[in-house]
Order: structure tokens, then C-alpha cells, then sequence
């Protein structure tokens, strides 16, 4: 993956910062505006140019980093209801957030990293227009898995009423950043991740990933193509995909799963006894599968995959085999028998095991 581009950090502590100088002192003009009563429309204009340059992969720092440019912290609620009560006038306690963010619409864009869940619940609640980037995106996702209830309530609420105006290509450019790491969600609840994942797997976000994939994007891609296989929105694009795409993994998965006719995607971690008499278990990767139906010609399929100039998928291919060898026919002898002699000892290896048994 590309290295991102890092700033000096000339607000607080840290070295370095993945904002640009003049975001991370708007971001502190922001804070101390909200605190003295004031608004500041040309900085948080400032802020929300600073998001457009970030990706989906830099969420977790970038968030981390908003609330402490800012100095958007939790605070007691008598704090916040003095704070809001100087900021609007009067005593409206949270229910004044929303006057507040009526007010200023772009500031709600930024506290949705507030410290605050009652803040970050208001924010949530006065979005009324879709992300326009794809980390304003991957922020709305994260909501989701939020530590407090009732934020992951108001962004699913969000999500929901939003999810139309979300362009298709948005979703699958973040998506790459955002599954891996949302199979390994433990807070939000079937309701929370059903609304973005019904979205993910729309078929004409399928359609825009089949082409983000047939090029060279950025990220955990095979772990991405492996979870987008869940449901059968990119079957179609399979066959493609193993002949184009320029990504070898990517080649190498779309293969695999013609070969076998099984999609297979992480869904977490399990432990396997190595000996229940001592104790000792090991912790591995857990798999879920999805039988694929298709009339694709297997042994057409396995002769282009043996001629793949890649390592990756040519070994991907030999082991593909050997799962599937129940299920081929003679056809694919030529084919073994090519592999078997692959410079690849990792090739050669897989090729002779299904040589020697097949049937």
C-alpha cells in the first residue's frame, strides 16, 4: 500500500499528523469558537477541504486526531449545558444541539467526532445531505460500531435516510478500507450492519467493484474481494475478473472460485485442539463458504489458469485442483501435467499431489 503523506503536527503533542498545518489550526479555531460562542464558517470550510484529501484507511488515526485539534472532549452534562447555554443563550441542554447544527449545517460534518455521545448523536441526527468523500463516508460507517447505543441507533437512522443519495462508486472505493475491518466489528448489531451492508452488496455497487478491481486499487484487496463474494453480486464478473483483472490475488481468488465453485471469505478467528491431553489449541482464521453455481468450462478455465504468467495464480490454481478433484474429469490431465512442471517448486508440489490422486 502506499505510504500516506504525513504533516508536522503544530497544534498538540504528536510529530506528526495526517492533516495539512492549516487544517489542524482551523480544527483548534473550530473548538475554541464552539466554546467561546462565536462561529467560524471560513475555518470549518477549512476542515471539511482538510477531510476531502484523507481515505477511508486513515478513519481510525484521523479521528483521534479531530477530536484533539479540536479539543472536542467529553464533558460532564452540567459542563455542556453551560457551554450551550453561552453559545445559544438560555439553558436548552442537549436538546439545543440541533439549533445549534441548524445554524451551522457543516459543523455537525465535524462533530460526529466528538468525545461526546450525546454531541456525536445530535451530529448524526442533523446530517441531511449524503457524504461527499469517501472518508466523510467511512466516518458515517464507524458510527455504526459506536461505543454508545444510541449513536449507532441515530447512524443507522442516518445511514438509512441517506443511502439513496450515496453514489454507487463511493461505496465501493471506501468498501475496500471498510469490510475487512467491519467483519471484525463487535459492537453494532445485526439492525447496524445489515444498513451498510445492504448497501456494500447493491448490484450496481457490485458493478463498480467488479471495474475498481479490474484495475490496481489500494488496500487489503483480497480480503475485500473474499467478503464482497458473500452474496453473488459479482458472480457475473468472475470469469472476467480471472482473465483481466491486473492484480494477480485478484486473478488468483476469481480462479479459485470458478474451479471449486465455492466463494470463501474470512468471518473471524476459532481455536483448533493440537493435543486436548496437554491443553494446546492454536487460534486460526475461520471461513465461511457459499456453493456457486455455474456452466463456465472448468477445464478451459484451469488451462488459461496454467498458463498464467503470475506464481501466485498459478499455485492458486494447483491447489484449486486438488479441492476439486472429485468433480473433474480427465480433461484436466494435460493441465496437471503442465503445472507438474512449473519452476515453481510450491506449484510442482500441488500439481504432483493431484497427479498422484486424482480418482
Amino acid at each position: 500500500m502506499a505510504r500516506r503523506t504525513l504533516y508536522e503536527d503544530v497544534v498538540t503533542h504528536r510529530r506528526q499528523s495526517v492533516f495539512p498545518e492549516d487544517t489542524q489550526v482551523a480544527l483548534r479555531k473550530v473548538g475554541t469558537a464552539l466554546g467561546s460562542g462565536s462561529s467560524a464558517p471560513a475555518d470549518l470550510q477549512v476542515c471539511l477541504q482538510g477531510f476531502e484529501l484523507l481515505s477511508p484507511a486513515d478513519i481510525v488515526r484521523a479521528s483521534a486526531e479531530i477530536r484533539d485539534f479540536g479539543q472536542f472532549y467529553a464533558m460532564p452534562r452540567a459542563g455542556w449545558r453551560l457551554q450551550l447555554a453561552h453559545i445559544l443563550g438560555g439553558d436548552p441542554g442537549f436538546a439545543g444541539l440541533s439549533a445549534l447544527f441548524s445554524r451551522s449545517p457543516a459543523l455537525a460534518r465535524i462533530l460526529v467526532f466528538h468525545g461526546s455521545g450525546h454531541v456525536r448523536q445530535a451530529a448524526l441526527e442533523a446530517l441531511n445531505e449524503a457524504p461527499v468523500n469517501m472518508f466523510e463516508f467511512a466516518a458515517l460507517v464507524y458510527r455504526l460500531n459506536d461505543w454508545v447505543p444510541e449513536v449507532r441507533a441515530a447512524a443507522a437512522s442516518t445511514y438509512r435516510r441517506l443511502a439513496a443519495d450515496i453514489p454507487a462508486q463511493m461505496i465501493a472505493e471506501s468498501s475496500i478500507h471498510l469490510l475487512p475491518r467491519a467483519v471484525l466489528f463487535s459492537r453494532w448489531s445485526l439492525r447496524e450492519k445489515g444498513v451498510y451492508l445492504d448497501s456494500a452488496f447493491r448490484q450496481d455497487v457490485a458493478e463498480a467493484v467488479g471495474r475498481v478491481l479490474m484495475g490496481r486499487p489500494l488496500g487489503r484487496i483480497g480480503r475485500f474481494f473474499r467478503v464482497m463474494l458473500q452474496r453473488p453480486g459479482l458472480d457475473r464478473y468472475l470469469t472476467d475478473l480471472a482473465k483481466q483483472a491486473q492484480i494477480p490475488l485478484v486473478r488468483a481468488i476469481a480462479y479459485e472460485t470458478l474451479i471449486t465453485r465455492q466463494a470463501r471469505w474470512f468471518e473471524g478467528h476459532n481455536w483448533r485442539w493440537l493435543d486436548k491431553r496437554y491443553g494446546i489449541k492454536q487460534r486460526g482464521p475461520a471461513y465461511e463458504r457459499r456453493r456457486l453455481e455455474h456452466d463456465h468450462d472448468i477445464e478451459a478455465l484451469i488451462r488459461d489458469g496454467a498458463a498464467d504468467r503470475s506464481i501466485v495464480v498459478r499455485k492458486t490454481v494447483a491447489q484449486a485442483m486438488v479441492e476439486a478433484r472429485g468433480e473433474l474429469t480427465e480433461a484436466v490431465l494435460p493441465s496437471a501435467r503442465t503445472l507438474a512442471e512449473d519452476p515453481s517448486p510450491s506449484v510442482r508440489l500441488h500439481a504432483e499431489f493431484f497427479l498422484r490422486n486424482f480418482r
